[in-house]
């Protein structure tokens, strides 16, 4: 009988342990069972780790505390500590629907060419209630796509296989923000990715902007910034015109995040 793979979830968290619970169990819930579940807290001073003791004594969480070093750094001691065959990503403040493993799970088994899956996520705005879907765009997705825009979705969405890691590096720790879309571009550099075309995670934007692990304007145009600097070599070839639709898809980030916070004055 083949044996079953292993997928190992993993959150990071700072200081959310209202939230961090809901993670936590949507991992539990999910139809697909072998999986093992690891919490980064990152330097947090609330009572993560007393509230998570009855998790802990039974084995259903690994727990690892961290000095606060980032999102990125957390992720990476969480990837440095798993032992699936897979690997995937949840923020402590998102959700999995309980079939988002199974379905990623089948679709890696039946595209083996394929080194990660992602899926389709709802936006939810906490304070304006709105809310609304983003599938993923990746037919006939390329890195010079990719340096472009994020057609991947964000970590919450992703499983992928562990040995990537060891090919392509882990994420990026001097990014103050966009580690996973850096990170996606590495990927499209070398490798296919396959979806599900359904909506699978759940995303919360903040009524504080500052519950977010990566938020703020600011975080964004440095991270921005940074990213372009990494990738010049390729960006230097495009035409001023495909640069400007890079420049308008980061004007709106900064857009959506300026009328977010407006909102809420």
């Amino acid at each position: 009988m083949k044996r079953e793979l292993l997928v190992s979830a993993i959150i990071p968290t700072y200081n959310r342990i209202d939230l961090l619970k809901d993670a936590i169990n949507s991992v539990l819930n999910q139809t697909y069972k072998n999986i093992e579940i690891i919490v980064v807290n990152d330097g947090g001073s609330d009572r993560t780790e007393e509230v998570l003791q009855s998790y802990i004594r039974q084995n259903k969480i690994k727990y690892i505390y961290q000095n606060n070093k980032g999102l990125s750094a957390a992720r990476n001691t969480g990837i440095k500590n798993a032992k699936g065959d897979l690997i995937a990503f949840l923020d402590d403040d998102d959700t999995w629907d309980e079939i988002k493993i199974q379905l990623q799970v089948k679709k890696l088994k039946n595209n083996q060419d394929a080194i990660m899956c992602t899926c389709g996520v709802k936006i939810n705005y906490l304070y304006t209630k709105m809310s609304y879907n983003n599938y993923p765009n990746i037919e006939d997705i390329t890195f010079d796509k990719m340096l472009f825009r994020n057609y991947m979705g964000i970590s919450s969405c992703i499983l992928v296989w562990a040995k990537i890691f060891n090919e392509i590096g882990y994420y990026d720790e001097t990014l103050p923000a966009r580690e996973d879309y850096d990170f996606h571009i590495r990927i499209s550099k070398h490798y296919k990715v396959t979806y599900v075309n359904k909506v699978l995670v759940n995303y919360l934007i903040h009524e504080n902007p500052n519950k977010q692990m990566n938020s703020g304007i600011e975080r964004f145009k440095i991270a921005n910034k940074l990213i372009y600097n990494k990738y010049n070599k390729y960006y230097k070839n495009f035409t001023k015109e495909l640069l400007n639709i890079r420049l308008s898809t980061i004007y709106f980030q900064y857009s959506t995040i300026c009328i977010n916070n407006q909102l809420k004055k």
